[in-house]
């Protein structure tokens, strides 16, 4: 018992920790879901913070994170200034799948593809959903590796930090 609680804290203290030195979000390009390709330097909004999911249509960790985004979307996008991006890393076979998935689950963000298949080795995760936050200068401030309820509450409290609340 006190080992798995213990394995689970450090669990999320290793998910949820800043990175060491701010970086950058890394060139490339996407493809929005009406087909057009947009440079991933062009898809963030200088004057918001962004959380920056990757996600799969078969990934069911990654489906409750975007569920739990959506429930949180007004909220949070009312209260701070925020704007959450979704990039799918599915395969071409599964893009056919990724618009009337997002659109079945009323999701009110704005989602992606990658298209070309290197944001995984351009950010240089192993796992999905694995998120970023953003600030508004385009650095990347923390990440977080695989999704638990507690992710949700680690982000809002890093983007009051970001904020200096």
């Amino acid at each position: 018992m006190k080992i798995s609680f213990l394995f689970g804290l450090v669990f999320i203290l290793f998910s949820s920790l800043p990175l060491c030195a701010q970086s950058q979000i890394p060139s490339g390009m996407v493809q929005d879901l009406e087909g057009n390709v947009v440079s991933l330097a062009d898809i963030f909004h200088k004057e918001k913070i962004t959380i920056l999911s990757f996600w799969a249509t078969w990934c069911a960790p990654c489906k409750k994170e975007l569920d739990a985004y959506t429930e949180l979307y007004e909220q949070w996008t009312g209260k701070y200034p925020l704007e959450i991006i979704a990039i799918s890393i599915d395969n071409s076979r599964a893009y056919p799948q990724i618009a009337p998935m997002a659109k079945s689950k009323n999701w009110p963000f704005t989602i992606y593809w990658d298209h070309l298949g290197k944001m995984q080795e351009s950010f240089g995760f192993f796992a999905i959903p694995q998120t970023y936050l953003v600030n508004q200068s385009g650095e990347i401030v923390a990440e977080h590796a695989g999704f638990t309820s507690n992710v949700v509450g680690l982000l809002e409290y890093e983007i009051k930090q970001i904020l200096g609340q």
